[in-house]
């Protein structure tokens, strides 16, 4: 394998989110990156993460501990868990300082699901890793909407 390959840890709750995470594993591994010679090696693990009090997945919490326990360079929570924000349903929130984001499956409904995890882990990733600038700079951080029509917007 490339000696510049990139681990990507894919946990994900049971389920839907596994047969999700296997596609996303096949199609993404040995992929090389947009603009680099960069290879992604892909590991997925079958565990929940708790909720916090408010009955939220923070991944952010959580992040540090996986990637090093791990050894993974980024990772992405898969989850089945609903989540809204100002009457909006979040497609994802991203952790700036752990290289990952928490993908909410059914904000991205149910047709194309496992191409548009694909599609939104690709972009995540070039963004996350400095390879583009797939999602805007200021959604780093924060939580990623699905407005209206799919187009995403970031809560500041």
């Amino acid at each position: 394998m490339n000696a510049s390959a990139k681990t990507v840890g894919l946990m994900v709750d049971p389920g839907l989110a596994e047969d999700i995470a296997r596609h996303v594993a096949e199609h993404l591994a040995g992929r090389p990156s947009h603009q680099t010679d960069e290879q992604w090696r892909v590991e997925t693990i079958g565990e929940q993460l708790p909720l916090d009090s408010e009955g939220m997945i923070n991944l952010a919490d959580h992040a540090p501990t996986i990637l090093d326990e791990y050894a993974w360079d980024y990772v992405f929570y898969l989850t089945d868990l609903p989540i809204i924000r100002d009457g909006q349903p979040v497609l994802c929130r991203t952790v700036a300082q752990s290289r990952g984001a928490l993908i909410v499956l059914p904000a991205l409904g149910a047709i194309r699901l496992r191409a548009q995890v694909l599609e939104l882990v690709v972009t995540l990733l070039s963004t996350l890793s400095g390879i583009t600038d797939g999602i805007d700079t200021a959604a780093v951080g924060r939580d990623i909407k699905r407005k209206k029509y799919g187009h995403p917007r970031v809560r500041r």
